[in-house]
């Protein structure tokens, strides 16, 4: 072969309609048996692609994506069921039209860090302290950092949406809070 091929998990992103990211979020949570994570995984990458119309954030001045999902105004609109039956199938539908239950979003938004987790590992923040404008300071891989416009803002996230501005800050513009838990598997000692 090739030197250059995919991987199982490459060719089954590739096929999906949204980016690696959030197709891998997807394809991880197909995989599991819980329906919230799968839910929480495709109303995300819903919510993040560019073609999507979703009013992001509800006028809420924080960025936490499950504000976003929250705003989505109907489960059963015909642009959210295709693009959940394009990257999920008849499984990706089915969860979605779920979120109409309360009890069933509450679990979805309770899962989203389990859900974004997969795609986005390279991506976990830890908060460092307070940054100037009511913001706060994450460090990610690689040494890099964030700001975060939101000072009371939790300790571990997923900046799954970034921007840099003209004076070089990196800044969050869409995040998940992440449970301590979530990340033992993947933290190192040091």
């Amino acid at each position: 072969g090739s030197r250059f091929t995919l991987t199982k998990l490459g060719q089954k992103i590739s096929k999906m309609p949204c980016h690696p990211r959030l197709a891998t979020c997807v394809f991880k949570a197909m995989n599991q048996e819980d329906p919230t994570v799968l839910a929480a995984s495709i109303a995300a990458a819903f919510c993040l692609d560019d073609d999507s119309s979703v009013q992001r954030n509800n006028n809420n001045d924080d960025p936490n994506l499950a504000y976003a999902i929250q705003s989505i105004p109907t489960f059963s609109s015909a642009s959210l069921q295709r693009f959940a039956g394009r990257v999920g199938g008849t499984r990706g539908k089915v969860a979605i039209q779920a979120l109409d239950d309360t009890n069933f979003m509450k679990m979805t938004i309770a899962n989203l860090g389990k859900a974004m987790l997969p795609g986005f590992v390279d991506l976990v923040g830890e908060r460092k302290g307070d940054a100037s404008y009511n913001s706060s300071n994450y460090f990610l891989a690689l040494g890099k950092s964030c700001r975060l416009s939101l000072r009371k803002s939790p300790e571990y996230i997923l900046a799954v949406e970034t921007n840099t501005g003209p004076d070089g800050i990196s800044r969050i513009r869409s995040y998940v809070p992440l449970a301590k838990d979530l990340l033992e598997d993947i933290a190192v000692d040091r």
